[in-house]
């Protein structure tokens, strides 16, 4: 915690204030596009859903030692971070499916157990 300690830190903050919490306004887009294309494509493709609370994690806000302004930090960090595992994960799902389908279509040889090593990952 010495960084707590160091002089002017409030005026750090300041300055860099203004280029980070704009960026809630793309997580929030990104949050509901890829909330909105998993609900709909996913059943459509028959791939199983995410589990969007195993990413999106908020609660070290509740740290009793913490001030406001670090508690509205960490609230914002473990939704950003959340977000971009989520769709990460919704992503690598999704693509695995895809370039099984397109493989098979192509006429292409796939690895007989691949698919059945990418569904037991989904259990």
């Amino acid at each position: 915690m010495k960084y707590l300690k160091t002089p002017h830190r409030f005026l750090k903050h300041l300055i860099v204030l203004p280029f980070i919490y704009p960026a809630v306004i793309p997580f929030l887009l990104l949050d509901f596009w890829i909330e909105l294309y998993h609900r709909v494509s996913f059943p459509i493709y028959g791939i199983p859903t995410v589990k969007r609370s195993r990413y999106v994690l908020i609660d070290r806000h509740r740290l009793q030692y913490l001030n406001i302004m670090q508690k509205l930090n960490c609230i914002y960090c473990g939704y950003a971070n959340g977000i971009l595992q989520y769709r990460g994960k919704n992503h690598w799902r999704n693509g695995k499916i895809l370039v099984r389908d397109t493989t098979r279509e192509k006429g292409r040889i796939c690895d007989p157990g691949a698919s059945q090593g990418i569904h037991s990952l989904w259990r």
